[in-house]
C-alpha cells in the first residue's frame, strides 16, 4: 500500500474554508488582485513579517492576515492614510486613480470575505 504525497491546495484560503465552499474561488482570485494592486505601494515592505524596519506595524505574511485584515486595508485606503508619510512625502498614494484602483480591489475583496466568511 502506497501513500500519496499531500497536494497542493487550490486556494490560499483552504485552511478556512472548504474546498467546495462556493466563494472561495472568487475570494481567491480577489486576494490576488489586491496583492498585486498593493505592490506598487509597498504595503508589504513596511508590513513585513521580519520587521527589517523596526517598527510595530501589523504584519503581513499569509493570505489569511490579509483576510482578517480586511476592513482595515479597505479603511486606510480610502482615507489615504498608507503609506505613511516620509520625509518629502506627504501620508497616502498622491496618484488618485492608483488609488481608487486600489480601493475598489480592497472593497471587493473586503465584500467577498465578509459574505464567504458570512456563510461558512
Amino acid at each position: 500500500m502506497s501513500i500519496a504525497p499531500p497536494q497542493p491546495s487550490d486556494s490560499v484560503f483552504a485552511d478556512v474554508l472548504p474546498r467546495e465552499h462556493p466563494m472561495i474561488h472568487a475570494l481567491d482570485d480577489a486576494y490576488r488582485e489586491l496583492e498585486v494592486a498593493m505592490r506598487p505601494h509597498g504595503c508589504t515592505r513596511c508590513h513585513a513579517p521580519d520587521l527589517v524596519l523596526g517598527n510595530r506595524r501589523t504584519r503581513i505574511r499569509h493570505a489569511m492576515q490579509v483576510l482578517d485584515l480586511r476592513r482595515s486595508i479597505e479603511a486606510m485606503v480610502e482615507a489615504n492614510l498608507m503609506p505613511p508619510p516620509t520625509a518629502g512625502h506627504p501620508a497616502g498614494i498622491a496618484d488618485d486613480a492608483a488609488r481608487a484602483r486600489l480601493l475598489r480591489r480592497a472593497t471587493a475583496f473586503r465584500t467577498l470575505g465578509d459574505v464567504a466568511l458570512a456563510s461558512w
